[in-house]
Formats: C-alpha cells, sequence, structure tokens
C-alpha cells in the first residue's frame, strides 16, 4: 500500500468525511476516492457491507500491531493470511496448548504432516522476528486468527 494510501486509511478510520481527507491532505476529493477504491481492491473485505467501517477498523487492527506485521500485511495487501482449512485447525488445536502428537491424534493426521502445517503455517502468518514461532503462532490465532477464521467459514 503506498504511504499516501495510509494517510487517507488513517483519516478515514478518524472518522472524517472524502471532504474532510481531501482538505487535511492537501489533495482532490477525485484523489482520494481512487485512493478508496484501490484500498478497498487490496484489503479482503469480503461482502463487507459498509467497505468504509471495514478498512476503518482494518486499519485500526494493524496500526495496534507490532511493525513487523505493518510492513508484512502492506505488503500482502493485507487481511487473513492464506491458510487452508486443516492449517486452521492445527492452529486452533496449537492455540489450546495440544502438543503436535496430540493434534494429529485428535485430527486424525501424522505427527509429521502437523509439523508440516505447522511450518507452513509459521512462514505465512505476519509473526515478525520472534524465538518462539509457537507461542507467537498461538498468541496470533487468539488475537486475530479466530475472527478471520470464523468470516472464511461463513463466506
Amino acid at each position: 500500500m503506498w504511504p499516501s494510501e495510509w494517510r487517507v486509511l488513517g483519516r478515514l478510520a478518524r472518522g472524517e468525511s472524502d471532504r474532510q481527507i481531501a482538505a487535511t491532505l492537501s489533495i482532490g476529493e477525485g484523489t482520494v476516492k481512487n485512493h478508496l477504491k484501490s484500498i478497498y481492491s487490496r484489503l479482503p473485505l469480503g461482502a463487507a457491507g459498509n467497505r468504509r467501517v471495514a478498512a476503518a477498523l482494518w486499519y485500526l487492527r494493524i496500526s495496534f500491531a507490532a511493525p513487523d506485521t505493518r510492513r508484512h500485511a502492506a505488503r500482502r495487501g493485507g487481511g487473513s493470511p492464506p491458510l487452508c482449512r486443516p492449517q486452521w485447525r492445527v492452529l486452533e488445536r496449537l492455540a489450546r496448548g495440544e502438543s503436535d502428537k496430540q493434534i494429529a491424534r485428535a485430527l486424525g493426521i501424522a505427527p509429521q504432516t502437523v509439523k508440516n502445517h505447522l511450518t507452513s503455517t509459521y512462514r505465512r502468518l505476519p509473526l515478525g522476528d520472534v524465538d518462539n514461532q509457537r507461542v507467537a503462532a498461538a498468541l496470533w490465532y487468539v488475537r486475530e486468527g479466530q475472527a478471520q477464521q470464523e468470516d472464511a467459514n461463513r463466506g
């Protein structure tokens, strides 16, 4: 996402109208509308009834995250990581504190498959530079993943 789009999105999150955003940033209203159109196309807003509100909420969630998370989300266009359903299931069990063997037994898969899913999941999540990816992934799931998984299951 371009810096100018971040600025527009930040103003949008403050509840400003297109006219107010244009005046504050010294740009035209048409430019604001173009930036918003670009932002809406990049963010995974799904079938959100109000894209303005959904985009503002996404911005607030990202702006309170760690700096590495913001960079990663901006690079990818934001939103939920592209995890497959088995990876979500493994991540959910991981967040419950289960071991690889317990997860494998519960899901009826091999322990090596659990490890493979976790390795792939660690690469896809915006965890930043952390020492313990297992704990960071579990924390990410508790903070962000549950809502995103529910949204994905509904759609």
